[in-house]
């Protein structure tokens, strides 16, 4: 017996035409000029505040303002500077004096600076600008300063050095390396 299916001729059905698929860069400027166009339209939609405009008639005073004024911030400053043991020193050369000018008494020679090189909030920061430092071959002090009983500082400094002269020529010295650094008179 003769089957069915084998006297069938073979299915000749065409397959679907394949459509051209885009390349991805049209996608992704598709989709670029569609976001955009959505960002445009909620800017250009969105609600404005205006600025609430104030008509009073000539002649006549305007209202006064009843919102309540922020407080002065309380600063501890002009308290502060005259505690403060030290005085930062102009980073300028001192200038030969002159024939003309008297000469000043030697004791400024005798005097003490300290170089500041920088403060940090951390300990952390402190020990790493002072190992910096040694690698220029100069021994940095870490002195630790808590100002106004809250915030504490690391001064990194070099010296104390006698003399004004010595002093900058130590902070030129720095700041040649990279460092930004200044002078401070011990008091």
């Amino acid at each position: 017996m003769a089957s069915a299916y084998g006297n069938r001729p073979p299915n000749r059905r065409k397959p679907p035409p394949r459509r051209a698929d885009m390349p991805g860069w049209v996608w992704a400027l598709v989709g670029l000029t569609v976001g955009l166009a959505v960002a445009a339209y909620v800017y250009i939609t969105r609600p404005v505040d205006p600025m609430p405009v104030v008509a009073t008639p000539r002649g006549s005073a305007p209202e006064p303002d009843t919102s309540p004024t922020p407080s002065p911030r309380q600063f501890s400053f002009y308290e502060l500077l005259p505690k403060q043991p030290e005085v930062v020193v102009d980073p300028r050369p001192i200038e030969e004096p002159t024939a003309a000018a008297p000469v000043p008494a030697p004791t400024a020679s005798s005097t003490e600076y300290w170089v500041q090189v920088a403060a940090y909030r951390s300990a952390d920061d402190a020990e790493r600008q002072k190992a910096a430092l040694a690698l220029l071959g100069e021994e940095a002090v870490i002195e630790k300063v808590t100002i106004d009983g809250r915030e504490t500082f690391y001064r990194v400094r070099l010296g104390p050095v006698k003399g004004l002269n010595a002093a900058q020529a130590l902070s030129q010295s720095v700041n040649r390396n990279g460092f930004d650094s200044m002078v401070v008179k011990v008091q």
